[in-house]
């Protein structure tokens, strides 16, 4: 090999080693952003949020608990470590209302939706969908997941508790282990 030769596999080989670290330090640095719960988008129909406040306090505690005990049961290997509860009123809640604005605002941070469905749990029917990273990198530098779950029976709320309520959460999963 001539040394113009040597020189070119050495200086290729430099390139290529520095765009692999940028590519791995790129992707552990947009791994490790948080996703605020804070930050997810409520029901996108305006004048449709509800105080959670307004709710009866055993009606409140009941549903967060249904809640709580599916997020911990939804995806094996995880457990919730952040949490945040809404609550929409109006009679149509749409579901798919939630996965749209929610799924929007999470494929922008490098998520995809990873599971889906809708399940008798206990004796709540609730949806649900549970978003992961798409990268696989990221996902192995960075594996939590966020789940959006709502109860689909709604609750009576309002002063005379005539107006239907849904009450829905966002949580943050991450491993067990």
């Amino acid at each position: 090999m001539t040394r113009r030769a040597t020189l070119w596999s050495v200086v290729a080989t430099a390139f290529t080693v520095f765009a692999l670290c940028a590519y791995f330090i790129g992707q552990y640095a947009a791994a490790q952003k948080p996703v605020s719960l804070d930050a997810l988008p409520e029901y996108p129909f305006a004048g449709s949020a509800y105080s959670l406040d307004d709710l009866a306090p055993a009606d409140r505690d009941r549903a967060e608990a249904a809640l709580r005990q599916f997020a911990s049961s939804v995806a094996p290997g995880y457990r919730p470590t952040g949490e945040r509860f809404l609550a929409a009123k109006g009679g149509d809640f749409i579901w798919d209302a939630v996965r749209s604005s929610v799924g929007g605002y999470l494929s922008a941070a490098g998520f995809h939706s990873h599971d889906a469905g809708q399940k008798l749990h206990t004796s709540s029917d609730v949806a649900f969908i549970v978003w992961d990273r798409a990268n696989r990198v990221q996902h192995l530098i960075n594996p939590a997941q966020v789940l959006a779950v709502d109860l689909q029976s709604p609750l009576r709320g309002g002063p005379s508790g005539d107006q239907p309520v849904h009450i829905y959460a966002y949580f943050e999963l991450t491993p067990s282990h």
